[in-house]
């Protein structure tokens, strides 16, 4: 998920810095692709995760896919695809 988050805000134009946390990363993404605090919630499962030596449970984990794939730019289809 933390390698989804990281594509998402490089698609809007903002990577993560090298000195950012999870949660400072997903607040300045709010500020390009406002999730209504969904990209917090995703920043606290990875975060769990990372510290707890623990996966992240399969059921949150298809919900930060569904809501990294609500705030990642879309990939426009090629012509005669």
């Amino acid at each position: 998920c933390l390698a989804r988050l990281e594509e998402a805000g490089a698609a809007r134009g903002r990577p993560r810095r090298q000195s950012e946390t999870v949660y400072e990363y997903a607040t300045a993404l709010e500020e390009v692709c406002p999730s209504d605090g969904a990209l917090d919630r995703v920043a606290a499962l990875v975060s769990r995760a990372a510290f707890s030596g623990r996966a992240i449970a399969e059921e949150d984990r298809q919900w930060a896919e569904h809501a990294l794939d609500e705030v990642t730019p879309r990939r426009r289809a090629k012509v005669g695809s």
